[in-house]
């Protein structure tokens, strides 16, 4: 387009002038200083100068920014492969990580219950027991098991067994305090770590849950199966610290 506005302006110069030059020579015009002629033929050389200038500039520009705008395409069409390859990197890296947290859930969780496994349990009892000699704080632990439960899975089958223990498990997540450690201690055993809890307090507890437990029948088709347990309840026993006497 800039070519083409370029000729048509340098034709129409060169055109002009030739024609004020005719007019001059025919005595339409008053001469100006010069051969009319001579004057037109330095002209029409300036303007095929300028207009070959032009042209070359327009074609330099031209040039350019097709060259840009090739390096522009090209960048943006490495720009969106990147930009892709970083989504799909992205990706990758949450599954990567949803999946690491899910191994360490299950290196420190029972499959069955959801409660914390006995191994993971002993670290996090290990670290309390530490702060509770610290600090002189207090610290329980409550064991306990399903009674005669050999029986259910005998009577009922191993089904109705592992329903009774994720019931169990489903108690313990929604009783205890968020303080409180739980685990599956083996088999149909289950623990509680509970950091400042005393022993008295401990008992108390004890009880609820034994009572929650007995309130709690699995229900199996029109069957209820009542399920009880027993508990042991160990606390230590916090130091008395005398006060420190002065003498003067």
């Amino acid at each position: 387009m800039g070519s083409r506005i370029t000729i048509i302006y340098t034709l129409t110069s060169i055109a002009a002038v030739w024609w004020l030059a005719f007019l001059e020579t025919s005595g339409e015009l008053v001469p100006v200083i010069g051969a009319p002629y001579r004057i037109d033929i330095d002209m029409t050389v300036v303007f095929i100068m300028a207009f070959v200038i032009v042209i070359f500039f327009i074609r330099a520009l031209t040039t350019a920014l097709q060259d840009a705008k090739r390096e522009m395409s090209e960048r943006l069409r490495v720009e969106a492969k990147l930009e892709k390859a970083i989504v799909l990197l992205s990706d990758e890296i949450d599954v990567r990580k949803e999946a690491q947290v899910k191994l360490q859930e299950q290196a420190i969780t029972d499959f069955l219950t959801g409660l914390f496994n006995r191994r993971y349990f002993f670290e996090i009892a290990q670290k309390e027991f530490a702060k509770a000699l610290r600090y002189n704080r207090p610290l329980s632990i409550m064991i306990f098991d399903l009674d005669l439960f050999k029986n259910i899975n005998d009577t009922y089958g191993h089904d109705v067994g592992d329903q009774a223990l994720m019931q169990i498990g489903d108690l313990l997540r929604n009783t205890i305090r968020d303080i409180d450690i739980s685990a599956r201690y083996g088999g149909e055993e289950f623990i509680i770590l509970l950091p400042e809890m005393t022993c008295k307090r401990a008992n108390i507890a004890a009880e609820r849950l034994r009572k929650e437990v007995e309130e709690m029948p699995i229900q199996i088709g029109g069957l209820l199966v009542h399920l009880t347990i027993s508990i042991g309840v160990d606390s230590r026993v916090e130091r008395v610290l005398s006060p420190k006497l002065s003498i003067s």
